[in-house]
């Protein structure tokens, strides 16, 4: 079985430079993978961020507007309070973990482009963790804003505190697992990004080129960068002013980076 899945590696890979495109089967693999952990970090912020942060969060809004019903600043105090709400180590650790993987696919992917069959060893980065715990804060802010202002739509329609807790919960679930799918995805996408860049800049990569999907999907931000290179040091400058170090340079970007000339022949294996 071995044999053949080899075989078949060998005639793609054959087919692949016969075609002289800028796609490789590892990158292909690695495509699979990143959707694998985006779709398990989005399922996890849907379900957890949900369950734990937004009910508390709702909750607690409701009771400080009862309380506070003639208070004009309300929905300031409301979301002063909420914002205080800090996520549980759990969520923090489950994220990291999760993006730790999108690391490893990332960085292998990389270290194969440059040599074949050495392995990445994941360093789980403090990049990581300083992401996510940057992350929540800005996820709780956002949802903070939201509760507050559908609370504000709630108060003139004589709800219990029930009816109201009800109210906002379904408002939040209609936005939640957008959001869940866009953070899953950026995130992972920021990570990889990352990780790709750092191996090839250690492994003495000098010039990057930019490859985009080539296709009618590609947008203005990238479209422009297509088969440009840089200094591995240096900012890619898209469409519309939009700047990065690496992609992705928006959100559902799906281009991304090969090395063009290189120093050496030593791989940064993440070690």
């Amino acid at each position: 079985m071995n044999s053949t899945k080899d075989s078949i590696r060998n005639i793609i890979k054959r087919s692949l430079r016969n075609l002289k495109t800028n796609v490789t089967l590892n990158e292909i693999e690695a495509t699979r993978e990143f959707k694998e952990v985006r779709a398990e970090i989005e399922d996890f912020l849907f379900s957890q961020v949900e369950k734990i942060m937004v009910t508390e969060l709702v909750e607690q809004a409701v009771l400080l507007t009862r309380k506070a019903d003639t208070n004009p600043q309300i929905q300031f105090l409301i979301e002063r309070e909420l914002n205080n709400i800090k996520p549980s180590r759990f969520l923090i650790d489950i994220v990291v973990n999760l993006l730790a993987r999108a690391e490893q696919i990332a960085g292998q992917d990389a270290v194969d482009t440059l040599i074949a069959g050495t392995k990445y060893t994941i360093k789980n980065s403090q990049y990581i963790r300083d992401r996510v715990n940057n992350l929540f804060p800005q996820l709780n802010t956002t949802t903070a804003k939201q509760i507050s202002e559908e609370l504000e739509n709630a108060r003139g329609g004589f709800l219990t505190i029930e009816e109201t807790i009800q109210y906002v919960l379904e408002k939040q679930r209609e936005m939640i697992k957008n959001r869940s799918q866009i953070i899953a995805e950026n995130e992972v996408a920021q990570v990889a990004g990352a990780t790709q860049n750092e191996v090839y800049r250690k492994s003495g990569v000098t010039v990057l080129k930019w490859v985009t999907s080539r296709d009618e999907r590609v947008c203005p931000i990238c479209q422009p960068l297509d088969n440009k290179v840089i200094n591995i040091n240096g900012t890619w400058v898209g469409g519309k002013g939009i700047i990065g170090k690496y992609p992705p340079l928006h959100i559902s970007c799906r281009c991304f980076v090969v090395p063009e000339e290189r120093n050496g022949s030593q791989v940064w294996t993440g070690q």
